[in-house]
């Protein structure tokens, strides 16, 4: 923004200087000293918007660190196991659903509030609805991008 005012601030002066006076033949002092401090405070402005550009310190990369709540990752194979208690979601509130394109399966929202219990814990880009064939819409989690997640059904712990 900087380098664009003294970019207008030097165009504005040069052609303040290029009035229809300075194109007679005869020129006198007060020409002369008017299109010398013209093209010094054009020198002088491209020399500010350059010490400008110059001064700016480089944009430091943004450190991410991880919130209270978030999710830990899933242990490699051959890695100790954290205590998976609240990874382990009940395979009672899996159901599959009949759509308009087809059966799709969701761990259902109000099952696994009830069943569960912490339900803010769970990935939200896992969360779907969908629309049923009866026009009914239900809420709940893919069970593929929970698995993705790190959380496991009970019943295959």
């Amino acid at each position: 923004m900087k380098s664009l005012t003294a970019g207008l601030l030097a165009l504005t002066l040069s052609l303040t200087s290029l009035s229809p006076g300075a194109a007679r033949a005869e020129t006198n002092g007060d020409d002369i000293a008017v299109g010398v401090l013209t093209l010094l405070l054009l020198g002088l402005a491209i020399k500010e918007a350059r010490d400008d550009d110059r001064g700016t310190p480089a944009r430091q990369p943004q450190v991410h660190l991880p919130r209270h709540d978030a999710q830990p990752q899933r242990p490699q194979f051959g890695q100790q196991r954290p205590n998976t208690a609240w990874w382990v979601v009940p395979a009672e509130c899996r159901r599959t659903l009949g759509t308009r394109q087809g059966e799709v399966r969701l761990f259902l929202q109000h099952c696994m509030a009830r069943e569960w219990g912490p339900t803010h814990r769970l990935p939200g880009e896992c969360f779907r609805e969908v629309r049923l064939r009866n026009g009914e819409i239900r809420r709940g989690w893919v069970p593929h991008c929970l698995g993705r997640a790190g959380f496991v059904a009970s019943d295959r712990r």
